[in-house]
């Protein structure tokens, strides 16, 4: 920058010195103090401000892995946000999260927008986000949605189905990126996973796999809620439990595309609707959103729900709803949390808490399904057999010891 004074008065070009820099606090605009080299009167000041892209022009890149997986898209974002709230807001709500995130994340964009190389640049012109104005990861948006849930306030509920629907899954979720599900293109040249960004305190966005992860994250994000005081409880342990060994062997289950359906569903204002089985799998579907390997078994789960109303033309709703809440119990822990928290009508978070206890102190058996029809011949049959039958013998050997008293 050439100094005007100069210019004006002597016709003199002079290039300017920078001697002193101030950025502001919010990363936005950055002053600086510039001198002439001959005049020492001649020193003036400038602002250099940030200008802020749209959001549709950003790219969105994943924080595990440094794939970019397309545009930023406010409407995928509030349709992930409906989704996975599972019902639990209302539509302006949602909308207030939704527009409150984008608001967050546009003011924080100087500090958010990751550093692009120029072989990134000309990678990106091949990729889903091609033309974009820059990239923003993934977890970021995911932070300023959960945040939005945290300036609403009165619904704590929904706002832990959303986090458990993306921290459970294994980022493959697009967090509002309109991009193709597969042939995704490979990480940025410049992406290094040892140094990937992470933002304060918060735990990775994809690690909570069980009851227990997910615990102690209430607990760190609600710590007034003392989430953990009950795991802790010395009064809970009542001493050994033989029968936990039983929970080593699995439950296994052959689908039967022969299952007889029931005819009609009994609701709970007593009037009757045709069973579809599309229905129910569309249920199991929204409930295991958390686990991607567990969404192409949607299928044998909702004939595992089914075999359990063998011969019954009429159901009630709630048993399918008891059923599918055993089956999802068996099958993954997040999945089943969120069909329990729904189900059973959790209005506030600390009601979540006992239920999570239970699920770590009394596990259920684990769910294995089992391709095709067991053969009594196959040799891996009579070994799963005798397996079975040891466990159980020493099962009923410890159940026996405890009850007669002796060591």
């Amino acid at each position: 920058m050439d100094c005007p004074k100069c210019l004006v008065l002597t016709g003199e070009s002079r290039k300017l010195t920078v001697t002193e820099t101030r950025r502001s606090s919010d990363g936005s605009s950055t002053r600086r103090a510039r001198k002439c080299p001959k005049f020492d009167s001649h020193v003036f000041w400038t602002t250099e401000a940030f200008e802020t892209p749209a959001l549709s022009n950003l790219g969105v890149q994943r924080w595990l892995d440094g794939r970019v997986i397309g545009r930023f898209d406010r409407d995928l974002l509030a349709q992930d946000v409906r989704l996975s709230v599972a019902g639990l807001m209302s539509e302006p709500d949602v909308e207030g999260v939704v527009e409150n995130a984008c608001r967050r994340i546009s003011a924080k964009l100087p500090s958010l927008l990751q550093t692009i190389s120029r072989d990134d640049q000309l990678f990106l012109d091949n990729s889903p986000a091609a033309g974009a104005d820059g990239i923003i990861l993934d977890r970021q948006i995911l932070l300023e949605v959960e945040r939005a849930f945290d300036d609403i306030g009165h619904n704590r509920v929904a706002a832990l189905l959303y986090s458990m629907a993306h921290r459970g899954a294994p980022a493959e979720d697009s967090f509002g990126a309109a991009a193709p599900k597969d042939d995704l293109p490979e990480p940025l040249p410049s992406y290094d996973p040892a140094s990937r960004p992470s933002y304060g305190d918060d735990p990775e966005p994809h690690t909570l796999r069980g009851g227990s992860d997910l615990l102690h994250w209430i607990d760190a994000r609600y710590p007034q809620l003392k989430a953990l005081k009950d795991l802790e409880d010395p009064q809970a342990d009542r001493g050994p439990r033989p029968w936990q060994d039983w929970l080593v062997m699995p439950e296994d289950f052959w689908p039967d595309r022969r299952l007889s359906y029931p005819k009609e569903v009994l609701k709970s204002n007593r009037t009757r609707v045709p069973f579809r089985m599309r229905n129910l799998r569309h249920s199991l579907e929204r409930a295991v959103v958390t686990n991607p390997d567990l969404q192409g078994k949607v299928p044998e789960l909702a004939e595992w729900v089914v075999s359990h109303v063998q011969g019954q033309a009429v159901v009630k709703s709630s048993q399918l709803a008891t059923f599918a809440m055993d089956v999802l119990r068996k099958t993954d822990d997040l999945s089943y949390l969120r069909f329990a928290f729904i189900q059973k009508n959790y209005t506030h978070i600390s009601e979540c808490g006992p239920e999570i206890v239970g699920l770590i102190r009394y596990p259920s058996r684990r769910l294995r399904f089992i391709p095709q029809e067991p053969s009594a011949l196959h040799p891996g049959n009579v070994q799963m057999v005798e397996q079975a039958a040891k466990q159980l013998s020493q099962w009923l050997g410890g159940y026996r010891a405890i009850t007669s008293g002796q060591p």
